[in-house]
């Protein structure tokens, strides 16, 4: 085996290690989704093991302006992507390749009939539909939010030969949206306190509960064939080599 050889051997393994985990990773979020039994807030109180609330968003203390549309929220995520085609063939499609992402969250209140929960959202996951779109392809498109801080993006440095796509999710106040996690009785200003231990990780999503889980099933299970057939086709280089 050469050089060459040998480099193309281990970015193949490792693409098909990453995509393997990626795709347990999904599966985990969809077995927590399944097996956490949908409840009331003060429901909770009777419970010790990790339930599923849902409910209205109410602020608590501090409240985040969302980079894109610089909107008043607990919880944003924005995508930055470029396009990346083949313009001597221009039958390609577009694909799309992440130029940065981040979250950011505050602790808010969830509000149902029964009552309400303070929401600790730090070591959260989160998963938000991304209602706010832009696709441009020219710096005088660029919404003039996505300039400042905290997106790292500077307009002027890029090549618009491609073409740029902003994506933002947003958890607002007077939003529906779901919690799973372990809850406690300590009381917080007449509210049940949310509890976010290193075992215990919350998971806040803003999809009813079967859109959600399909949004995570299709990608584990893409991910899973494309990891597995990558490592099946080392298995067989090597044996070939072998005999």
């Amino acid at each position: 085996m050469n050089v060459g050889q040998a480099i193309t051997f281990v970015a193949i393994l490792v693409g098909g290690i990453l995509l393997i985990a990626h795709s347990i990773k999904q599966f985990r979020r969809v077995r927590v989704i399944k097996n956490s039994d949908e409840v009331s807030i003060s429901e909770t109180i009777d419970r010790n093991d990790r339930v599923q609330i849902s409910g209205k968003v109410l602020d608590y203390e501090d409240t985040l302006d969302s980079p894109i549309e610089n909107e008043k929220c607990v919880a944003y995520e924005y995508i930055i992507s470029k396009s990346t085609r083949d313009h001597a063939d221009p039958e390609n499609e577009y694909r799309w390749k992440d130029l940065d992402e981040r979250n950011e969250t505050v602790d808010f209140i969830l509000e149902d009939h029964t009552g309400t929960a303070y929401i600790r959202t730090d070591g959260s996951e989160i998963s938000l539909t991304h209602n706010s779109r832009y696709t441009v392809s020219d710096s005088s498109s660029i919404p003039a939010t996505v300039t400042g801080d905290p997106i790292p993006f500077d307009p002027m440095k890029f090549n618009f030969d491609d073409r740029l796509r902003f994506k933002e999710g947003t958890i607002k106040p007077g939003d529906w949206i779901s919690v799973i996690g372990k809850f406690g009785d300590k009381k917080i200003e007449h509210s049940l306190e949310f509890d976010t231990n290193s075992e215990e990780i919350a998971y806040i999503f803003d999809k009813d509960v079967e859109k959600e889980i399909n949004n995570l099933r299709t990608p584990a299970i893409a991910g899973l064939i494309f990891g597995s057939v990558f490592l099946l086709f080392l298995v067989a280089y090597v044996m070939l080599e072998i005999l």
